[in-house]
């Protein structure tokens, strides 16, 4: 018996789409010795972030295709379980597995690989402000606590230059004792 997508597809956003658990049954009816590792790049419970990739490997364990998925738990109550879905959907578009039916892949307006500006002065900042978080003692959830206590900001996108800033020299500080 043949997998048939045709049967399984649901209507989301008036376009036909292939759900992840069809896309995995298909895979799994061609190639029950292959595998699907998940692994979350990041899993931060207190920011509500969750970014899982997911790899696909043939039964000599070689890598055919991955797939990465970020999720919020603004967004989702289940974003970790979210995260992992999407990225195991997206491995298996990649090998061609409902990517006919896989809005995901598609760009719309925002092409992804085009070419981005950013504001240099402010993006470096926040670049070494990530950088002291990843590499020193300060973790997110104390980070977070610093920037509403000192500057009464929510997030680093609310913050002025001056403000990024002064927020980069107290997490110095703090980091060096």
């Amino acid at each position: 018996m043949s997998f048939n997508p045709q049967k399984h597809l649901t209507k989301v956003k008036g376009r036909d789409y292939l759900e992840v658990k069809w896309r995995l049954v298909w895979f799994r009816e061609e190639h029950p010795d292959y595998t699907i590792d998940t692994d979350f790049l990041i899993l931060d419970m207190d920011q509500g972030v969750a970014v899982c990739q997911a790899t696909i490997s043939d039964k000599n364990n070689r890598q055919l295709a991955k797939g990465t998925k970020t999720e919020y738990k603004a967004s989702f109550f289940d974003f970790v379980e979210k995260a992992e879905t999407g990225a195991i959907g997206r491995a298996l578009a990649t090998l061609g597995y409902g990517t006919q039916f896989a809005p995901e892949m598609e760009e719309g307006e925002r092409i992804v690989d085009s070419p981005v500006k950013f504001n240099e002065p402010r993006q470096k900042i926040i670049n070494e402000i990530n950088q002291i978080m990843t590499k020193g003692d300060l973790n997110r959830k104390k980070a977070q606590e610093i920037l509403t206590k000192h500057l009464d900001k929510d997030s680093l996108k609310d913050c002025s230059l001056e403000e990024l800033n002064e927020y980069l020299k107290i997490l110095k500080e703090k980091n060096e004792k």
